[in-house]
C-alpha cells in the first residue's frame, strides 16, 4: 500500500479542497500526489457515506466509491439477504460484501480492477473482515460448475458508462446480467 508520509498527509490535509493540493504536494511523485488528492475527495464525501469505513481509515477509488452504496442501504440488504456462502459478481468497492460478510459465513467477490482489489484487501484488515476473499477477474470469467446449491449469487453491476453518464438499459450496464443470468443454475 502507500508509505507513511502518504498517509501522514492524507490525514493533515483531509479538510483541504482537494483541487487546492497539487502546490502543498511537490515533494510526492505524480502517483502520489493524484492518489493523496483521490483520497482527500473521497474522505470527504466518506464521513455521511461511508462512516465505518471513514472511521476506520479505509482507503478508496473514486469511481468505486460513487458506485459503492452507502453504508445505510448496504447494512440494509443484510437483513433480506443472507445463508452460508455468497458470490458477488461485480465486488466493487467492497461496501456490500463487507457487510454481507456478517450475515454469510463466506463472501467472494469479483473484480477486474486489480489496484481496487488491492485497496478492498487491506480495508478488509483495517475492518478486521477475515471471510471476504476478493479475486481478480470478471463476472464473466466465473464458473458455477463447483459453486455449491447453497451459494446466493449477487449482482449490482456498473451503471455508468466509460463517461460517467448514467445507462438505465441492463444491457448496457458493466458486466451485461444478461448472459450472467443463464448460467446460474
Amino acid at each position: 500500500m502507500q508509505n507513511i508520509s502518504v498517509l501522514t498527509e492524507i490525514e493533515q490535509k483531509e479538510k483541504t479542497n482537494p483541487h487546492d493540493l497539487s502546490l502543498n504536494l511537490k515533494s510526492f511523485s505524480p502517483e502520489e500526489r493524484r492518489f493523496i488528492s483521490e483520497q482527500i475527495e473521497c474522505r470527504q464525501k466518506a464521513i455521511k457515506k461511508l462512516p465505518y469505513f471513514y472511521a476506520n481509515r479505509c482507503f478508496y477509488r473514486k469511481r468505486a466509491f460513487e458506485q459503492s452504496s452507502s453504508e445505510a442501504v448496504a447494512k440494509y440488504k443484510t437483513k433480506f439477504i443472507f445463508g452460508e456462502q455468497m458470490l458477488d459478481l461485480c465486488g466493487g468497492l467492497g461496501v456490500d460484501d463487507f457487510w454481507f460478510s456478517k450475515s454469510f459465513n463466506k463472501v467472494i467477490s469479483y473484480d477486474p480492477d486489480k489496484e481496487l482489489n488491492e485497496i478492498v484487501q487491506h480495508n478488509n484488515k483495517l475492518l478486521n473482515c477475515t471471510n471476504h476473499e476478493r479475486i481478480t477477474g470478471t463476472a464473466e470469467e466465473v464458473s458455477f460448475d463447483k459453486t455449491p446449491s447453497n451459494t446466493i449469487v449477487y449482482l449490482d453491476p456498473d451503471r455508468r458508462d466509460s463517461h460517467g453518464r448514467r445507462q438505465y438499459l441492463p444491457e448496457n450496464h458493466s458486466p451485461n446480467i444478461y448472459p450472467r443470468l443463464e448460467k446460474i443454475n
